[in-house]
């Protein structure tokens, strides 16, 4: 009986990420904060590879996230006659370690600042992106330099003045 009631909760959980994931995809800018949708469209064969950053299903293994993004694609029919060929769901932190979000915001606080701490992190939280602890710092990170410029745009105007930084993580050498 429990182990029944464990499946239909984790039935319930994936269809409830489902939809969600559909729902986000179905927006005009599925890019913008988690989940963060990255599409890799090859026209010449008509593939999209698709990575999705997504700290909500960290309880699911990596093997049961790949069916929620093609059930969500499918749902919210983004495909567009294309095919899904390759899938990587990932957490935020799966992510960082992967290499994944090699761009970066950072705050670049300063003691007598105008703007708090707190209020440049709740600007920052509001900015898109995938908000990561990096040490003893709060950074906004992304797939894309777009995507870290077009937030670095936002920030800049919600919180003018020098507090921003994009970075750029350089691959490590094996």
């Amino acid at each position: 009986m429990q182990a029944t009631a464990r499946k239909r909760g984790a039935t319930v959980r994936v269809r409830d990420l489902t939809n969600e994931l559909a729902a986000r995809l179905g927006q005009a800018d599925p890019a913008r904060g988690e989940p963060l949708v990255v599409e890799d469209r090859i026209a010449k064969t008509r593939s999209i590879h698709v990575i999705v950053i997504w700290d909500k299903w960290a309880d699911l293994s990596p093997s049961d996230r790949s069916p929620v993004i093609l059930d969500a694609y499918a749902k919210a029919k983004r495909l567009q006659g294309s095919t899904i060929t390759a899938t990587i769901g990932v957490t935020g932190e799966e992510s960082l370690r992967m290499g994944l979000l090699p761009y970066g915001i950072v705050m670049m606080v300063r003691r007598g600042d105008r703007a708090s701490p707190a209020e440049l992190a709740r600007a920052m939280a509001g900015a898109g992106g995938v908000v990561l602890k990096v040490g003893s710092s709060t950074e906004l990170r992304f797939a894309t330099r777009e995507q870290a410029e077009d937030a670095y745009r936002e920030l800049s105007q919600k919180v003018p003045g020098p507090y921003w930084a994009i970075v750029q993580e350089q691959a490590r050498a094996e």
